[in-house]
């Protein structure tokens, strides 16, 4: 079984978002707050749809 590897596009954006969030939701259980990364997460995929 190999890996690929990519680079994640406009199609995969909702996708790695929702995986995003996924990945952060025990932190923020255990009260910690990842909302600016995930702010700063949701900005680049805003950039990747204006091009």
């Amino acid at each position: 079984m190999s890996e690929k590897i990519r680079l994640a596009t406009l199609k995969d954006a909702s996708e790695l978002l929702d995986v995003t969030l996924r990945a952060y939701e025990p932190i923020r259980e255990l009260g910690l707050n990842p909302d600016l990364f995930l702010q700063q997460n949701q900005e680049f995929l805003y950039e990747l749809t204006e091009k």
